[in-house]
């Protein structure tokens, strides 16, 4: 197939470039309206910002993601400094590649009206107000570009001869999905189940599972092995990457049920009804795709919390399988028919994408910023040195943003990790004692430390209790 169709959406040149223009278009609306640091960016900017004063993620800074997103953000700060705009430019690059595998695989599903029924979905998902498009920056909008381009990898391979190279692009493309967030993980098990329901129990089936961890591991640790030449022992990335979130997730906690909470999922029930007309292609070719879409489904739910960002994982999947019902729909109907509904299905993608940018910049879009907490670090930041040490702690909030705008190293590594761990962030204070404490009034514990005599109470900042060391 020739470069020009292989990277065009639906074999239409001029339709990809006037999708492209408005994805980015509508993206933009939503990203440049808020100027602040919002939810993880502020996590990684300032993992960043640490990273370039020489202290290193994981050693210096405790956060439970692999070192993906943090060379991200280290080298947003060694260009630009803080600024929430480059990795979002990164996320929104990474949200619009994963929209060619989604229209490609549809296309093979469906043929040119699940091709583009795919990429309408995966438009209407991506752009929705529902999934936070503002907050676009997240490790899920950074892996799925990954995951689908390994799943139409394996699935090219398996309809024209896999070789040894595809199965093993398809495992290093899963790889990279975990490098940003160790949740892909079942991403790559259902590539896994792929394998095998494709080949069956043989001797192939076992040489492309090795082909494919191969790829997986060889990869993943390429991903790892800078930051561990740096210094980093690979024991605390174990430690905060793989057992810190076991240890953060309410499931396994205990503070919440694994059952599913449902009420989550009702928004979606749209798209699993034309996704089940895919059925219709026979359980063998369909089959791994909605394993793949019960593994996004096991991804999601596996915290507890439920994050409208968190829902970006299934966006592929899903839009995938609703595209390939669209397909199986439209493709049986008559010519001139099928030429009308696949143009309605190109003119609904550039609609969506319009409504969507419109209602951005429209007074109806609520945006969230911190702006009580950008004031406070920037008060932090012109009352001390730039060796002090602080301490922001706001449970009720769970702002994220106060260091990277304060440019002040936190107290203790576990400063973007506080929850749960009071007594680890106490005994990093006996190391390095905070010259500033803010912290909100209902963190009792915090709030009692500062007051065991060592710190001035200094009233209210933005909001927050301000104490400072004698």
């Amino acid at each position: 197939m020739p470069l020009k169709e292989k990277l065009s959406l639906a074999g239409d040149r001029k339709f990809t470039l006037l999708f492209v223009l408005a994805f980015c278009a509508c993206m933009l609306c939503w990203i440049l309206r808020t100027r602040l640091l919002v939810s993880d960016e502020g996590i990684w900017d300032y993992i960043g910002w640490l990273w370039t004063r020489g202290i290193l993620p994981y050693a210096g800074v405790v956060e439970n993601k692999f070192p993906a997103v943090f060379y991200i953000y280290y080298l947003s700060n060694l260009l630009f400094g803080c600024t929430p705009y480059f990795g979002r430019a990164i996320a929104l690059l990474a949200v619009l590649a994963a929209a060619f595998p989604v229209c490609r695989m549809g296309g093979r599903l469906g043929g040119k009206s699940g091709a583009l029924g795919a990429l309408m979905f995966y438009t209407l998902l991506i752009s929705s107000p529902l999934a936070q498009p503002a907050v676009l920056a997240t490790t899920e909008s950074f892996f799925i570009p990954f995951t689908a381009l390994a799943f139409l990898i394996y699935s090219r391979a398996g309809e024209e001869g896999s070789s040894a190279a595809e199965v093993f692009a398809s495992g290093a493309c899963c790889a990279l999905a975990i490098a940003f967030k160790q949740i892909a993980a079942l991403d790559f098990a259902a590539l896994c189940a792929y394998i095998i329901v494709r080949n069956g129990f043989c001797a192939r089936a076992l040489r492309e599972l090795a082909l494919a961890w191969a790829g997986m591991l060889l990869v993943l640790a390429a991903v790892i092995a800078p930051i561990v030449c740096l210094g980093v022992a690979p024991s605390q990335i174990w430690d905060c990457s793989v057992l810190l979130p076991f240890a953060s997730s309410s499931r396994f906690r205990g503070d919440v049920s694994f059952i599913p909470d449902w009420s989550r999922w009702l928004e979606y029930a749209p798209f699993l009804f034309c996704a089940a007309f895919s059925l219709r292609l026979g359980w063998r070719r369909i089959l791994p795709f909605w394993i793949w879409l019960a593994a996004d489904f096991a991804g999601v739910n596996a915290s507890g919390f439920y994050y409208p960002h968190q829902f970006r994982q299934i966006f592929p999947s899903l839009a995938l399988l609703s595209g390939a019902g669209i397909g199986v729909l439209f493709e049986g109907q008559a010519e001139v028919w099928r030429v009308t509904a696949q143009r309605r299905l190109r003119a609904a993608t550039i609609g969506i994408l319009a409504v969507s940018a419109l209602y951005a910049v429209s007074p109806f879009a609520r945006y969230h910023c911190d702006v009580a907490v950008y004031r406070a670090a920037l008060a932090v930041k012109n009352m001390t040195s730039p060796s002090d040490r602080v301490c922001f702690v706001d449970t009720c909030s769970g702002s994220a943003i106060f260091y990277s705008y304060a440019k002040r190293p936190a107290a203790s590594r576990y400063s973007v990790a506080t929850l749960g761990r009071e007594n680890m962030v106490l005994r990093d204070f006996a190391l390095h004692p905070p010259k500033v404490i803010v912290c909100c009034p209902d963190d009792s514990w915090i709030f009692n430390y500062a007051k065991n005599g060592h710190y001035i109470d200094a009233g209210r900042l933005e909001g927050y209790r301000l104490f400072i060391r004698r």
